[in-house]
């Protein structure tokens, strides 16, 4: 009885319950009081990692080591093979001779694959390394319980589909500043090699709040001088500096208040203050709640920064609800300073839905909204490893996987104020890889023999912007690659404020990679917004963000 109460006071018992279903990662390392679980190793996770799709000629090749200072290994040498149907086309070796201990040791591979453009490829990894005087060998990663399976690659011939005022970008990462007693991310300098091969110009780097203001070697004690989240905001600063043609935005990944006293999770890139938030985060045991609102947040914000909705209908387990407080987002904020929703988080599900549904109802209120898509990737490259039983046992599967579902901005530079700026108020777009663009012209300086007011003959107002006077001509520009599949069908969307609904304007079905058309527009009322949205024939899809017309009345 004594121990009972003891397992139970140290809130191991509901920590179990707690992340039964939790959204986690496999960090190996966590040891409650009284369970040491199946899957403790006294070793260090040893990962290597490669993308699912890359569009240069050398592929990059992870090999993360997380926890050697506690674990100090000797890593002797590494072994890469590429394959096909089983078959080795090329092995690459390398010595290493060196010792790891550190909390986080990584390092990039660079193959030529140049010779199998067009193909998909298996990778097999194996590293030899010494442990306190034992000799082993680890093949992909050293997860327990985890069958060794080669990863996928596919060498695309082509680059992802783009126009080139415009840049790709994920807006949701952990880096390795994410992590805690479930969870890491990938180490920050590894970013821009990464995201260049699969065609990225950008990456949001949006650790938990309740990570990023944790002490030295600790998950659970608080830094009052926050040196982990400066340390974070000088790496990301001293990486951009040396790397051309991709920026990482500095931000966090916000545990805060809904307004109903439950916890939801708010993404703000370049902050130029800290925003706590440990609500959800276990560090001091259940039934937390958040301590910022997201109207506090957002009142507070300088202007540089922009803030949105992170995964906000991705509906939590009912074990969640009640013993970390966690729920969806408001629907009733309509706070000016929020940006918008990230409706897509790493795949395409009833979250999906439900957020565009939401999104729309918003825009027929009225309100000026942007969508946003990231991957909520903790590192993962190729497949998921997730915790499928606390404790016990692991499981791969898809999604979240660093730079599968992404942004599109347009007419940015390529830094960090410029990018921020252009997620809040330029042509902004969502993708799972094909291309879409909008715009709406007004080609006529009279309406039914009366003149426009204020209206400018010849304008054009592009995705995020407002045509002066009723557009004319809607004009739809879609790219798609061989990889992402062919355009399947384009539909248009046009508000009708008094119906409080949207119409659908016309439906183009397609069987190509390109498509270009200019559609005539009649009838509209004064004022509205218009948007188009995407689908391949291999399920691929893309969204834009509105275009809004007024015609201005005396």
């Amino acid at each position: 009885m004594i121990v009972f109460e003891s397992f139970l006071s140290s809130g191991s018992f509901i920590f179990l319950l707690s992340v039964v279903a939790l959204f986690l990662y496999a960090e190996i390392h966590y040891k409650p009081r009284f369970l040491r679980g199946l899957l403790y190793r006294k070793r260090p996770e040893i990962i290597f990692d490669v993308p699912q799709r890359i569009q240069t000629t050398e592929l990059p090749v992870a090999l993360i080591i997380k926890d050697s200072h506690k674990f100090p290994v000797y890593i002797k040498n590494v072994k890469i093979e590429i394959l096909q149907s089983s078959q080795i086309l090329n092995t690459f070796t390398y010595k290493e001779n060196q010792s790891v201990v550190s909390l986080f040791f990584s390092k990039l591979y660079t193959l030529d694959v140049k010779s199998y453009t067009g193909s998909y490829l298996e990778i097999k990894c194996t590293l030899d390394y010494r442990i306190k005087s034992k000799n082993r060998s680890v093949v992909n990663n050293n997860y327990p319980f985890l069958k060794p399976k080669n990863m996928s690659v596919y060498i695309d011939p082509d680059k992802r589909p783009l126009e080139s005022e415009w840049k790709w970008g994920d807006v949701h990462c952990h880096s390795h500043y994410t992590e805690d007693q479930v969870e890491f991310g990938l180490p920050l300098k590894l970013f821009p090699e990464l995201g260049k091969a699969t065609g990225m110009s950008f990456a949001a780097i949006t650790d938990h709040s309740y990570d990023l203001d944790d002490g030295h070697d600790s998950w659970t004690g608080v830094d009052p001088d926050l040196a982990k989240w400066h340390n974070m905001q000088k790496e990301v600063s001293e990486l951009n500096s040396k790397s051309s043609n991709f920026t990482l935005l500095p931000g966090e990944e916000v545990s805060t208040d809904n307004g109903k006293g439950k916890t939801v999770h708010m993404v703000v890139i370049n902050p130029d203050k800290f925003y706590p938030g440990c609500g959800d985060s276990f560090e001091k045991g259940v039934f937390q709640k958040s301590k910022l609102r997201v109207d506090q947040i957002l009142s507070d914000l300088n202007g540089k920064a922009i803030a949105f909705a992170a995964h906000p209908f991705e509906k939590p387990s009912l074990v969640q609800n009640i013993f970390l407080n966690r729920d969806v987002w408001n629907t009733e904020d309509s706070h000016s300073k929020l940006a918008g929703f990230q409706i897509v988080n790493g795949k395409r599900m009833e979250a999906f839905r439900i957020g565009k549904k939401e999104w729309v109802k918003k825009l027929l209120q009225k309100q000026r909204k942007y969508i946003y898509a990231g991957n909520d990737s903790h590192g993962f490259l190729n497949r998921f490893i997730s915790i499928h039983a606390p404790l016990i046992s692991l499981n791969n599967s898809e999604g979240h996987i660093f730079s599968e579902m992404l942004t599109a901005v347009r007419d940015v530079d390529q830094n960090v104020e410029s990018i921020t700026q252009g997620l809040k108020q330029n042509p902004v777009i969502i993708s799972s890889g094909p291309f879409l663009n909008i715009s709406i012209k007004n080609s006529e300086a009279k309406d039914n023999n009366q003149p426009r007011l204020f209206a400018r003959p010849n304008e054009i107002a592009h995705i995020g912007e407002t045509l002066e006077g009723k557009p004319d001509t809607l004009k739809i520009t879609a790219k798609s690659t061989n990889f992402f599949g062919k355009i399947d069908q384009i539909k248009s969307y046009i508000s009708n404020y008094e119906g409080n609904q949207e119409v659908l304007i016309n439906t183009y079905n397609t069987n190509s990679l390109h498509f270009e058309k200019e559609l005539s527009l009649t009838n509209l009322p004064w004022q509205g917004y218009i948007r188009s949205e995407l689908t391949t024939r291999k399920g691929n899809f893309a969204l834009t963000n509105p275009v809004w017309f007024e015609e201005q009345k005396s």
